[in-house]
């Protein structure tokens, strides 16, 4: 019956995801590839010994977490040998994209939404926003990296991270 089948939450895709991810990087003589897959292939531990240690952390709190080493895990493989970059990189989209269809997207589009608003209000877009900076810093949009300093430093500025949101001036038109 419909009705029986079990609901696929987010943590459970997060979840999915990596061991996928650990799964296809198998085989990649790489230290650094090496050291990231063993980390993937240890998530579901991860997750149950969160949930065991913290009975009151919420599984959105430890998908947040997952999705923002999701978010920096290019960064981890940017430092793969250059032989096996484009490689392990192509193996890390399609197993996100696989498993976790809309994380891309809902990342683009929540980064769109805190440029036309011109503030952070919450840690999540704070960290998405660094992210932002990280992808773009060396880039020639300057202005695009001075306008995401701002939001960051206007989010770090006393009272920023305790949940008060702070803001500058929206630019909708920045794009990376």
């Amino acid at each position: 019956m419909p009705g029986d089948a079990k609901r696929t939450t987010k943590l459970d895709r997060l979840v999915a995801a990596y061991e996928q991810l650990g799964q296809e990087l198998a085989g990649i003589p790489e230290q650094a590839v090496e050291r990231l897959r063993n980390s993937c292939l240890e998530v579901r531990s991860f997750v149950a010994d969160a949930r065991s240690k913290d009975p009151s952390r919420r599984p959105s709190q430890i998908a947040a977490g997952l999705e923002q080493g999701l978010r920096e895990t290019p960064m981890i493989l940017a430092g793969a040998d250059k032989q096996w970059r484009a490689r392990v990189v192509e193996i890390y989209r399609s197993t996100v994209e696989s498993q976790y269809p809309d994380f891309f997207a809902k990342d683009a589009e929540r980064f769109a939404k805190i440029l036309a608003r011109g503030r952070i209000r919450t840690e999540a877009e704070f960290y998405l926003v660094r992210h932002e900076i990280d992808e773009a810093d060396g880039a020639e949009n300057q202005e695009l990296l001075g306008e995401l300093y701002g939001l960051v430093d206007e989010y770090e500025a006393p009272g920023g991270l305790t949940g008060a949101a702070v803001s500058v001036r929206p630019r909708a038109a920045l794009r990376l």
